[in-house]
């Protein structure tokens, strides 16, 4: 059996990150599947194929950047995965925003997505000199 070198630390951090909100996003399908009733019950709300859909869609997207990124370790092209889920997820906050406790947060969503998209971009595309293949 042929080992390989092991993955430096911040990959596996980022990968650790990807299977996490690739399960978010499957388990907010199941929840949505499994209450039917309640999430039709809601005032508020994306249709419910739609909201199925699109977190099926980036569940699917975050594995599939995961598993590129154990194969060929591009990391710095990485962070454009979750930039566009930032900018995703700030828009549809946005969006579906209409009850006053909503309303009221919407700034500190929206400068959180900032912080989030703009830590990614600060972690993955920092050039640091090569210390012997050990982050």
């Amino acid at each position: 059996m042929v080992y390989s070198a092991r993955k430096p630390r911040l990959l596996r951090l980022f990968i650790l990150e990807l299977a996490v909100l690739a399960l978010r996003g499957w388990g907010r399908v199941g929840v949505a599947l499994s209450n039917r009733d309640r999430y039709l019950g809601l005032e508020h709300k994306p249709p419910l194929a739609l909201y199925i859909g699109v977190n099926a869609l980036w569940g699917g997207v975050f594995i599939a950047t995961a598993l590129i990124l154990w194969q060929s370790q591009a990391i710095k092209r990485g962070w454009w995965i979750m930039f566009f889920y930032g900018v995703f997820e700030a828009t549809w906050f946005v969006i579906f925003t209409h009850t006053n406790y909503d309303r009221q947060r919407l700034a500190f969503v929206l400068g959180l997505m900032v912080v989030w998209v703009g830590g990614h971009w600060l972690l993955y595309s920092w050039r640091r000199p090569n210390n012997g293949g050990k982050n």
